[in-house]
């Protein structure tokens, strides 16, 4: 299980997600509908986009663990992709770079940096894998990623 990069659609957010991201979410359901359209990308250069997202019921197996997320509107998801298609590593890398761009301005980035920008920005221009642009930002292992949408 890897961390998989998130683009959200129609804007400049990159968020890594871990792969039980698409199992579960929190909050209004209606706010899962900003995921509709989220172009997903798998270190091994696998990009899908996401067609739909279905609230299967409440989260949980047990019923105290059910009550909790009644009470904390945690959902159980079920997320449908179109079938992946190949996706031009250069044009990965300008919206990566876009997204890490905006992202730097932000209060709470979604990619904390350990370098300074121009240099992550030259790491990403310069990788010649997926795996290497994931190297360059740092991109967080699954448990530390996004585990809920």
């Amino acid at each position: 299980m890897q961390t998989q990069l998130m683009f959200l659609p129609g804007q400049e957010v990159l968020i890594p997600v871990s792969p039980s991201a698409f199992t579960a979410a929190v909050g209004p359901r209606r706010r899962l509908s900003r995921y509709v359209g989220a172009l997903v990308v798998s270190p091994s250069g696998e990009a899908r986009t996401i067609k739909s997202i279905r609230v299967e019921g409440i989260w949980g197996s047990s019923t105290l663990r059910r009550f909790v997320s009644l009470l904390t509107s945690a959902w159980s998801i079920s997320v449908e992709f179109d079938a992946s298609a190949p996706l031009p590593i250069g044009e990965l890398k300008e919206r990566v770079v876009r997204c890490i761009q905006a992202d730097a301005g932000d209060s709470e980035p979604y990619l904390p940096r350990q370098r300074p920008l121009e240099e992550v920005i030259s790491g990403v221009r310069g990788a010649h894998s997926v795996e290497g642009i994931f190297q360059e930002i740092a991109v967080p292992r699954p448990e530390d990623a996004l585990d809920v949408l």
